[in-house]
């Protein structure tokens, strides 16, 4: 009921141009997803949170500069945009990820400056790039992470890694014999061929 209702507030006040009471309407439906996005046990609604992010945006860009209500505003879009960042991360949705990084990079200077955004961006761009690796999409995970990303350094220690990055294996039977074509495919894209 109080959704239905903040929503045809909204759109009277949209009619009616009064950018002030169509704030105040999306502050109080942020309110509203605030209290919905953290349950009784601390658990936190993802997209209660987006919800809540997204109508605080919407009541700051209404609200003027000095109203009492703006840096809690402020805190919550912060906090909604953090919410989403955990869930892209959980998911190793990095290109997400990473655009969330840029919206809270583009919130006030004083929210923006307290979460340590720059080594955030850079992990999860070396998430992003590893990823592209295990695709074997090396150009991509080097135009991301730059070189070093194919630093040798880098690799794990020579027991832990695997010989061959891909296998393709093809049998052929006939009434005479039955042969077995095994190519390995290493990560530097020589290849092995072996015939048993």
């Amino acid at each position: 009921q109080a959704l239905a209702a903040y929503s045809a507030g909204i759109e009277g006040a949209s009619a009616s141009g009064n950018a002030q009471e169509q704030a105040a309407l999306h502050a109080g439906l942020a309110i509203l997803y605030r209290n919905r996005a953290i349950d009784a046990s601390g658990v936190i609604n993802g997209q209660y949170a987006a919800l809540m992010s997204k109508e605080a945006t919407l009541a700051l860009q209404g609200l003027p500069a000095n109203d009492p209500r703006h840096q809690e505003l402020l805190q919550w879009q912060s906090d909604g945009l953090k919410a989403q960042l955990e869930t892209a991360r959980q998911q190793r949705n990095w290109g997400a990820a990473l655009q969330i990084v840029d919206e809270l990079a583009a919130l006030s200077p004083e929210v923006a400056a307290t979460l340590a955004l720059t080594e955030t961006r850079r992990t999860l761009m070396m998430q992003q790039a590893l990823q592209f690796l295990e695709q074997n999409n090396h150009a991509a995970a080097v135009a991301l992470a730059g070189a070093e990303i194919g630093d040798p350094a880098l690799l794990p220690p020579a027991a832990s890694r695997t010989l061959f990055a891909h296998w393709q294996i093809t049998a052929t039977i006939t009434p005479q014999e039955t042969r077995l074509d095994v190519l390995g495919s290493q990560s530097d894209w020589n290849k092995i061929s072996l015939i048993f």
